[in-house]
C-alpha cells in the first residue's frame, strides 16, 4: 500500500525496521516533540472513574502539500496547491486480549493540526483530540464488553491486538513539504494539462475532454506508546486523461487512461504523454463507429489492464485477513471474508501464484511506485506469498489477529477515520504454466470452436469503477478482431470462476490505482486470463439523444 487519500504515495525504498534508537533530527522536530510529549501525558493522566486507562496510543501525522490542476480542451479549469496537516489517533483501552477495537461502530479519530511549527498550539490540538478519542474508546469498550458478557466465548477468538516489536524507521528524506517547490510544480503541471487536453480540440467526436493532474509531496510521521517511531517521505503524481462522447444511438461513451510517477520530474517525456492523449482520442472516435455488442455466452479473454481490473474486483479485497467487526448486538455476526473457508484450498488454476511484495520492481518497462516503509500501525510491510500453485496459503494481516494468523505482516491501512484493516500493496500474479500471446489466442479460438461460437469476446479495459467493459472486441475464429461497444458482465464470472480459468498469459500489465478503502494507492500486475465461461448482456432501453447541433469548432492553439 502506498500513499494518502489525497493521492499520495510513500516514496522511500523498502527497508527492514531497525531497533529503536535516537535520531536527533527526527526527535527535535516540533511536530514529533508535540506528539511524543502529549502521548506520554495522555498515557499517564487520562483516566475516568470506573473506566479503564489507555494501554496503547499511536499518532499518525500526514504533513503534505497537494496540487491539483484541471484543464479542458487546452484551457485551465482550476489550479490550486493546498497544504495539509492531518492527525489520526489510535487509542485503545482494555488490553491486547480484549479492547475497544474492531467493532461495527468503531472509528479512528482524525483532526487537523496547525500548519505552523508551533509546538504549544500543536500540543493543545493533540490534547483536545486525544481526550475525545479516549472518551469514544471507553464507550466502544463498554458496548463491546456488554455484548461479550451476553455471549459464549468464540473459540476462534485470539485477542484484539497483536504484540509486535517496536520498530524505529526514520527516513532522512521525510521532510516538510516545500511550498515554493509545490508552486513551481503547479505551474509546470498547469502547462502540461493544457497541452494534453488541447489534443482533443480537433476531434469533433470528443464532447468532453478533461485532463486532471494531482501531485503530492511531504511526509508521514508515526509514534506510539510502545516506543515505535517512523518517518517516511510522500511523493506521487497522477495524470488522468478522460474523454466522453455519445454514439448516434445516444449510448454514452468514455475513453481514458492514467499515468503515474513518484515526482513531476519523473513523469514520462511530454511526447509520450501527448501520444497517450492521442490514443485516447482515437479510441473514442473508434467507439463511436463501433456496432453494439450482442448478448453473448461462452469463453471470454480478459487481457491487458482488464485482467488487473477483474482480479481487483473479484479477489483483491478478499485477500485481507482482518476479522469482521464485532456486532453491537449479542448473537449477531457480521459476515467473514469469502476466502476464509478456502484457506489451503485451490482458488486459482494450478501453477498460479500471487505475491504481495514491497521491494522495487519493474513490470515490463513500467516501474512500480515505491512502497511504504511502514503501515498505519508502524509495522514494516513484508513480502507475503498468498497463493502458491493455485492454493490459498495465507492472508495479508494488520495487527488485528485471526486464528492461525496472530501477527501482522505490515498491511494495516485506514482512511477517513475507518478502522485499520488489512489491504493489498503491490500484488504480482504469475503462472508456471503461462503461455505466450500467440498460444493464448489459439486456445481462446479453440474454446470458442468447442462452444460452436463464431467468435469469443475479448475485454481490454473495464470502466474505472463497475463491471461494464469499455474496450470490448470480438475475436473471430479466423483470427481477426472487431471493436464493439456496450454490454455488461452478467452473473457467470464470479470468484468461483477463477478456479476454472482455461489459460494464463505470460506477460503482465501493471495497474496502479486509488484504493478507496485506505489512505493511498495500490498496484496489481497480472497477465491475460482466459475464462471458461462468461456472459455479456447487451444494453437495453432507450438513451438520451446526443446533442442536436454539432460541436463548435475549436481551432488549434
Amino acid at each position: 500500500m502506498k500513499g494518502l487519500a489525497i493521492v499520495a504515495v510513500l516514496a522511500a525504498l523498502p527497508a527492514t525496521a531497525a531497533p529503536a534508537t535516537s535520531s536527533p533530527a527526527f526527535d527535535d522536530d516540533p511536530a514529533v516533540r508535540a506528539m511524543h510529549d502529549e502521548l506520554a501525558r495522555a498515557m499517564s493522566q487520562l483516566a475516568l472513574p470506573r473506566a479503564p486507562k489507555p494501554y496503547y496510543l499511536a499518532y499518525t501525522l500526514w504533513d503534505v502539500a497537494s496540487t491539483r490542476v484541471d484543464a479542458s480542451f487546452g484551457a485551465t479549469v482550476s489550479a490550486s496547491t493546498v497544504p495539509l496537516r492531518q492527525i489520526a489517533i489510535d487509542l485503545r483501552v482494555g488490553d491486547y486480549a480484549f479492547d475497544n477495537s474492531n467493532t461495527a461502530t468503531g472509528r479512528r479519530l482524525e483532526a487537523s493540526l496547525p500548519l505552523d511549527d508551533d509546538y504549544d498550539v500543536m500540543r493543545r490540538e493533540l490534547w483536545l483530540a486525544t481526550d475525545g478519542a479516549y472518551k469514544s474508546s471507553i464507550e466502544s469498550f463498554d458496548r463491546k464488553q456488554a455484548v461479550a458478557r451476553a455471549e459464549t466465548k468464540d473459540a476462534d477468538d485470539v485477542g484484539s491486538f497483536s504484540t509486535e516489536p517496536a520498530a524505529r524507521t526514520v527516513d532522512a528524506t521525510a521532510v516538510r513539504p516545500d511550498l515554493a517547490a509545490a508552486a513551481a510544480d503547479q505551474a509546470t503541471l498547469e502547462a502540461l494539462a493544457q497541452k494534453l487536453s488541447a489534443v482533443f480540440r480537433g476531434n469533433h467526436d470528443a464532447f468532453t475532454a478533461e485532463v486532471s493532474i494531482s501531485a503530492s509531496r511531504g511526509r508521514d510521521l508515526f509514534v506510539s506508546s510502545e516506543g515505535a517511531a517512523g518517518a517516511q517521505g510522500i511523493a506521487v503524481v497522477r495524470v488522468r486523461i478522460d474523454a466522453t462522447s455519445q454514439a448516434s444511438d445516444g449510448m454514452p461513451l468514455h475513453a481514458g487512461t492514467s499515468i503515474w510517477a513518484p515526482t513531476v520530474a519523473q513523469l514520462p517525456p511530454d511526447a509520450e504523454l501527448v501520444a497517450a492523449a492521442e490514443r485516447v482520442s482515437r479510441e473514442l472516435s473508434d467507439l463511436r463507429k463501433a456496432p453494439v455488442v450482442d448478448d453473448y455466452a461462452g469463453p471470454i479473454l480478459v487481457r491487458g489492464v482488464a485482467a488487473d481490473q477483474i482480479l481487483r474486483g473479484l479477489l483483491v479485497e478478499e485477500l485481507g485477513g482482518t476479522p469482521p467487526p464485532k456486532s453491537d448486538r449479542p448473537g449477531s455476526r457480521n459476515s467473514d471474508g469469502a476466502l476464509v473457508s478456502k484457506l489451503t484450498k485451490r482458488i486459482l488454476p494450478l501453477g498460479v501464484s500471487i505475491v504481495d511484495d514491497p521491494a522495487p520492481r519493474k513490470v515490463g518497462a513500467a516501474a512500480v511506485l515505491p512502497s511504504a516503509r511502514f503501515d498505519d500501525e508502524g509495522v514494516a510491510p513484508q513480502k507475503v506469498s498468498i497463493v502458491e500453485n493455485g492454493t490459498l496459503k495465507r492472508f495479508l494481516m494488520s495487527r488485528t489477529p485471526r486464528k492461525g494468523f496472530e501477527h501482522s505482516n505490515g498491511h494495516g491501512y485506514s482512511a477517513g477515520g475507518a478502522p485499520v484493516r488489512a489491504h493489498a500493496g503491490n500484488l504480482y500474479v504469475s503462472s508456471t504454466r503461462a503461455v505466450g500471446d500467440a498460444e493464448l489466442k489459439r486456445r481462446a479460438i479453440a474454446a470458442a470452436n468447442d462452444e460452436g461460437n463464431p467468435y469469443l469476446l475479448v475485454i481490454d479495459r473495464f470502466a474505472e469503477r463497475g463491471s461494464e467493459p469499455e474496450v470490448l472486441e470480438k475475436l473471430y475464429v479466423d483470427g481477426h478482431e472487431e471493436l464493439v461497444r456496450g454490454g455488461a458482465i452478467g452473473s457467470a464470472i464470479t470468484l468461483r470462476s477463477l478456479r476454472d480459468i482455461l489459460a494464463v498469459g505470460a506477460t503482465p500489465t501493471l495497474l496502479e490505482y486509488d484504493d478507496s478503502g485506505v489512505t493511498g494507492t495500490a498496484s496489481i500486475a497480472a497477465p491475460a486470463l482466459l475464462f471458461r465461461d462468461g456472459d455479456i448482456k447487451k444494453p437495453t432501453g432507450g438513451q438520451r439523444p446526443p446533442p442536436i447541433a454539432s460541436r463548435p469548432d475549436l481551432p488549434a492553439n
